[in-house]
């Protein structure tokens, strides 16, 4: 049995990233519930109050419609009530071009923290980008951090453990820089499409093995 995991083209993510003027913590994934936004959010809040990390920073980007307006207002509502509302910034609807720099322009990167499917593209896209991700222990991303080592894990719908490896993260400069990953090893990770374990490269040995028999 093969395994073929989902690939991913590195090529738009190899540009240089720079630390962001503030500690920034940026989710990237549809605003809705589900996703693990509202513990994040709820992370975030206690993460202010530990005041361990100064000046730290939110942005939320994803796409959204008119059906998740009552849900993200609950969401900013929540905020303004712990009096951190002017730390967050709200990116709805975003290109592919300020996905990608919405990636390059944070210090650590959750993603879709408790998203339901067993993997996440979005988590590979973060870490191509030099960004360190913190995702659940659930799911397909403890074998994905297995791999790339590119990050942390936390338990899954348990904001002050989200809340401890995002600390963890953003307080510890060198475990940020032993994310980042020059395009050559990317690409020899399984995660590549130019990978031979990939789809095409198992099917052209099954097509090989057919032929000879």
């Amino acid at each position: 049995m093969s395994v073929v995991y989902n690939g991913l083209n590195f090529d738009a993510f190899e540009g240089q990233r720079r630390e962001p003027e503030r500690p920034t913590i940026g989710y990237l994934a549809r605003m809705i519930y589900g996703k693990g936004l509202t513990t994040l959010v709820d992370a975030f809040i206690q993460l202010v109050k530990r005041d361990r990390v100064p000046e730290v920073r939110l942005r939320i980007g994803g796409a959204v419609t008119s059906s998740d307006d009552a849900y993200i207002g609950g969401l900013k509502q929540k905020l303004a009530d712990a009096g951190v509302s002017e730390r967050v910034s709200w990116e709805p609807n975003l290109s592919f071009e300020g996905k990608v720099n919405s990636c390059t322009r944070s210090a650590c990167s959750p993603c879709r923290l408790l998203v339901a499917k067993p993997s996440d593209c979005m988590s590979s896209k973060a870490q191509a980008s030099g960004v360190p991700v913190v995702q659940p222990r659930h799911g397909a991303f403890p074998e994905l951090l297995e791999i790339t080592q590119g990050g942390v894990l936390c338990e899954p719908d348990d904001p002050a453990s989200l809340a401890s490896s995002l600390e963890e993260v953003l307080l510890h400069r060198e475990l940020r820089r032993s994310s980042v990953r020059p395009a050559g090893k990317w690409r020899s990770m399984p995660l590549s499409p130019t990978n031979g374990c990939g789809f095409r490269g198992i099917a052209g040995e099954l097509g090989s093995k057919s032929t000879g028999s």
